[in-house]
């Protein structure tokens, strides 16, 4: 009878990302004449392990506590009981309006895209973080809501709470929505508009930020 040998070989796809896994078949058989070396039949079959199930995003310890200014020198403000922030050029001793941010950053799954870290932004000394859900029209809205967050599922409707951060040379920042991929917090070039999402090639919009760092816990 022959004998069937499995050999399982890992990769990844350079494009998707996606855990490949070859299957070689090895297949052991006598021939005709009783002879009993053996001859080695191999096949290739390539699976593609899907990412596309629920993962879960964990909560590091580093959290970092900053202000937040826009490509035009404009600092993020919030007035107290509105469920959004304000994009305010302040001036002089006014600066100490900034409203303070903490930036907590999450473990990315391991096959997860590479366009950035994972972070949530909160209002320091307060339950309240920026999230990104549908508005009535059908685009993404952003939005302050209260939450307690330390682990993200990707079944919990908790995604909407999840900013890729990319940082460009040590001080360039943006944040891409987790939830809504092409999507990024921005600012209006006037002075007291809310802080919202825009589309990536929305040019009207600034969507590059300065984190100016507080105290790093």
């Amino acid at each position: 009878l022959p004998c069937f040998h499995l050999w399982f070989i890992c990769s990844s796809h350079p494009h998707s990302m996606r855990k490949v896994a070859n299957i070689v078949i090895g297949v052991l058989e006598g021939s005709r004449d009783d002879d009993l070396s053996p001859v080695l039949h191999t096949e290739t079959v390539v699976m593609r392990l899907s990412c596309d199930s629920p993962v879960t995003y964990s909560k590091q310890d580093k959290e970092l506590q900053c202000t937040v200014c826009d490509n035009l020198q404009k600092r993020l403000v919030h007035s107290e009981g509105d469920p959004y922030l304000l994009a305010v050029t302040l001036k002089g001793g006014n600066q100490s309006q900034s409203v303070r941010m903490n930036l907590s950053t999450y473990a990315s799954p391991s096959c997860n895209s590479t366009k950035g870290q994972p972070v949530c932004l909160g209002i320091a000394k307060s339950n309240l973080y920026l999230s990104c859900t549908e508005s009535d029209s059908g685009s993404p809205h952003l939005s302050l809501e209260v939450k307690e967050l330390k682990m993200i599922r990707g079944e919990d409707g908790l995604k909407r709470f999840l900013f890729l951060r990319s940082v460009k040379g040590g001080s360039v920042n943006t944040f891409e929505s987790a939830r809504f991929p092409g999507w990024f917090i921005s600012t209006a070039t006037e002075d007291y508009q809310p802080v919202e999402m825009c589309a990536e090639a929305d040019t009207s919009r600034q969507r590059v930020f300065t984190l100016l760092t507080i105290n790093i816990k």
